[in-house]
């Protein structure tokens, strides 16, 4: 029995450094050291963007939520001549943009971050994750040897270390800045919103899972924190347009979101830093008016990214306008 008992832990334990040697030799998610292959092993975004913010070259950081995924790299560098990767997070929490940039910004190398600051993220709690797997710690902290024995002893990130090696789920270098863009994959227009309109009326409330109240200390903490700490580094602010029926949903749906949105746009507004810039998309009536930019309530077309980059770059420091409410009158125009 003893010598069961002996053997069992043997091969126990010899199961377990192949799986600590198989993910250290492969490192799939780039945690142990830079990446310098030039390819890189697709994953969702929370896994995958640590290890190319330590990895890669550039200067310029753009950051935010899936209203930020579709602007590409490549188009801020042909237009500014700056080196950008993009680490936007499909469905993050302000808590999560955060934990994404630091790695970012530990690096030493960002001179400016363009951040798309939507109220959806930040109506959470200061130290909030979006629902499901959240943040894999061990993937961000640079400090802690713990956190490099997780990630070598981590299953999931085995199964990685084996679609790395079958050559599996690969993108270059260079394709990087679009492996999450989505803006090619769905339909625009009218009666895409209308779609989504119609399940918020069964739904009987609209952004229900959102907590009211919150935004102060989650922008306190979440994001101007990082403007004081790094006071080197110019922040481009950007308040995406969501469409103006966005804003008569929320006035017939939840009225105490839409005055809680209102609060967050004045808060932010009343802030100066001097890196900070603020633009405020959302004055733009004929972008929110124009039903062909929208996949849904909010979500947007790429070019409408590229139109806020070019804006913000001519420094059309749009002011954050409180006539938000004139929107609930405003019909979109569909044709």
């Amino acid at each position: 029995m003893r010598n069961y008992l002996l053997s069992v832990l043997l091969m126990t334990a010899a199961t377990l450094m192949l799986l600590a040697g198989v993910n250290y030799a492969v490192d799939p998610l780039n945690r142990i050291r830079p990446n310098t292959s030039g390819v890189y092993l697709k994953a969702q975004e929370r896994e995958m963007n640590p290890g190319v913010a330590r990895s890669m070259k550039y200067d310029t950081v753009v950051i935010g939520s899936s209203m930020m995924e579709n602007l590409d790299p490549a188009y801020i560098e042909k237009l500014s001549g700056w080196k950008a990767i993009n680490l936007a997070v499909e469905g993050s929490t302000a808590y999560e943009q955060r934990r994404n940039l630091e790695v970012a910004l530990r690096t030493g190398q960002v001179k400016r971050v363009i951040w798309g600051v939507d109220w959806g993220s930040f109506s959470h709690g200061p130290f909030e994750s979006a629902p499901g797997p959240g943040v894999p710690d061990y993937l961000y902290r640079d400090d802690s040897a713990l956190d490099y024995v997780k990630y070598v002893f981590n299953v999931s990130v085995l199964r990685a270390s084996f679609k790395r090696l079958a050559g599996v789920g690969l993108v270059p270098e260079s394709e990087l800045g679009r492996v999450h863009n989505w803006s090619n994959t769905y339909d625009y227009g009218c009666s895409q919103i209308a779609v989504e309109e119609a399940r918020f009326k069964r739904v009987g409330s609209i952004f229900k899972n959102h907590k009211i109240g919150t935004y102060r200390q989650s922008v306190d903490m979440n994001f101007f924190a990082l403007v004081d700490e790094y006071p080197k580094v110019e922040f481009y602010a950007m308040l995406p347009p969501y469409s103006a029926q966005w804003v008569r949903s929320l006035s017939n749906y939840n009225p105490f979101a839409l005055n809680d949105f209102l609060g967050f746009r004045k808060y932010l507004a009343s802030w100066k830093r001097p890196n900070l810039r603020l633009f405020d998309f959302m004055a733009d009536e004929s972008i929110v008016t124009n039903g062909h930019n929208y996949r849904d309530l909010a979500h947007f077309h790429e070019s409408v990214n590229q139109l806020m980059f070019r804006r913000a770059l001519a420094g059309e420091h749009l002011p954050v306008v409180d006539h938000v409410n004139s929107y609930i009158d405003k019909p979109m125009k569909c044709n």
